[in-house]
């Protein structure tokens, strides 16, 4: 066996998987703030932009400022609360200037909240940043293509000595292993995941099943219960304002882990 072949074969083995790590250690971001996301940043980790948009148009429907009109569409019907957060009085101006349902999230004052949430999700060591979920798929593209020449490689080696074959597996098998891992990037870091789970802990008497008693709830309750268990919980606080905004009925979803799919999908996406 030409051993220094196979020791630099290795070694370059080896080169890949410490490149894999640092995309790894990229993902590993501590939380960097003390106590929960707020209710807003918490549908921004469950759903994404639209999600906390939705979350947004709940808590001003929830207060008045915002009604439907006959045909159900958005209308403006009082003024936002002295407490109202920017991104409620953002999307309350987006409405009063005539912005449709499912458009309102596009709006550009509303967009510049959603993404100064963002900003702080992404400090709070919450939510992975869009650069470092790009440049971790970057890294994951380069292994893939490290893999397709290891393939290659074995498949040469495979051709004139069988035996010595199955060693030149080693390098794509691990690097489509690598691969795979990082290309599914997660949206929150594993202190958003900590954070998320820990609300759900903490306000399991606001989900769907616990049938809560909304009367005795306030906005920000009935807020939270939307942002954590996403569309289930926006028909029981609202049927016909979650008709309104087309989210669909919550038949088939489960609120025992947020109607959105925590953390990346269900209300709107991944929020990156």
């Amino acid at each position: 066996m030409d051993w220094p072949v196979v020791l630099t074969y290795l070694g370059f083995t080896l080169l890949a998987i410490l490149f894999a790590r640092s995309g790894f250690r990229l993902l590993e971001s501590p939380a960097a703030a003390a106590g929960e996301p707020d209710p807003h940043q918490m549908a921004f980790l469950v759903g994404g932009r639209r999600h906390a948009a939705d979350a947004a148009l709940g808590a001003l429907r929830m207060v008045g400022a915002v009604g439907l009109d006959p045909s159900g569409g958005l209308v403006v019907s009082g003024d936002p609360p002295a407490g109202s957060t920017p991104l409620e009085r953002a999307v309350h101006a987006a409405v009063e200037r005539g912005a449709a349902v499912g458009y309102v999230v596009h709006d550009s004052a509303v967009s510049a909240e959603l993404d100064r949430l963002e900003s702080e999700v992404v400090r709070a060591g919450w939510h992975v940043s869009p650069v470092v979920r790009e440049t971790v798929r970057a890294k994951a593209a380069v292994l893939a293509f490290v893999a397709v020449a290891g393939f290659c490689l074995f498949v040469s080696v495979l051709a004139v000595d069988v035996s010595r074959a199955v060693l030149f597996l080693v390098l794509p098998v691990t690097m489509v292993v690598l691969a795979t891992r990082l290309f599914q990037v997660p949206a929150l870091t594993p202190a958003g995941r900590a954070a998320l789970d820990e609300a759900l802990r903490v306000h399991g008497h606001l989900a769907p099943d616990q049938r809560p008693a909304w009367a005795t709830y306030g906005v920000r309750d009935a807020v939270l219960a939307i942002a954590l268990f996403g569309t289930v919980s926006l028909w029981m606080v609202d049927p016909a304002f979650a008709t309104a905004l087309r989210v669909p009925e919550p038949a088939a979803e489960s609120p025992a882990t947020g109607a959105c799919g925590a953390g990346c999908g269900g209300c709107g996406g991944c929020g990156g």
